[in-house]
């Protein structure tokens, strides 16, 4: 049987821009997934509790900001699955990103870096249209909450590196 695969190259460029500040791929934030070549738009804090409640009108054309995980979730491995969820959230709602904010003692800032921007095998993805919104992590540590509580504009510039794809036999022993 066989196994449609993809490898995915580690970004080696790429900027965000919060109002004046400028951030760096893997030094400052990581992409996820989407793409976001060349976008700008103004931003839309929300609590992460306030997630849940939100409207197509408030979302619609917005870069959403918000912390990582849902609730009382302290766990990076489920905030994970917990961004996919939210990003889905944000493209059926007319968002155009997602920005989480990420901080946790459990896997530090660097080790995340670390792991998610080498190159990766694994099954292909099928992108949709809400798969393209991008979804990015951002380090806490850097962001100054007062330039996104300002409504300050968002621009984000994130090169689309092709995916190698390729096929592999699924061999059942």
């Amino acid at each position: 049987q066989e196994v449609p695969m993809e490898v995915s190259k580690p970004l080696r460029d790429g900027t965000i821009q919060l109002g004046e500040k400028q951030f760096m791929i893997n030094s400052d934030f990581l992409k996820l997934e989407g793409n976001a070549e060349n976008l700008a738009a103004e931003i839309l804090y929300v609590e992460k509790e306030d997630f849940a409640n939100l409207k197509r009108g408030k979302v619609e054309g917005k870069v959403v900001v918000t912390l990582c995980g849902k609730g009382d979730s302290e766990s990076p491995q489920h905030w994970f699955r917990e961004g996919e969820e939210k990003r889905q959230s944000i493209a059926k709602l007319g968002g155009l990103a997602l920005i989480e904010l990420y901080a946790s003692t459990q896997i530090p800032w660097k080790s995340l870096v670390g792991y998610l921007s080498r190159e990766r095998v694994r099954l292909e993805q099928v992108e949709e249209e809400e798969q393209n919104v991008p979804h990015i992590w951002m380090n806490r540590n850097t962001v100054d909450l007062s330039l996104i509580e300002k409504k300050a504009t968002a621009s984000i510039k994130i090169p689309v590196v092709p995916k190698e794809r390729f096929t592999s036999n699924n061999i059942v022993g």
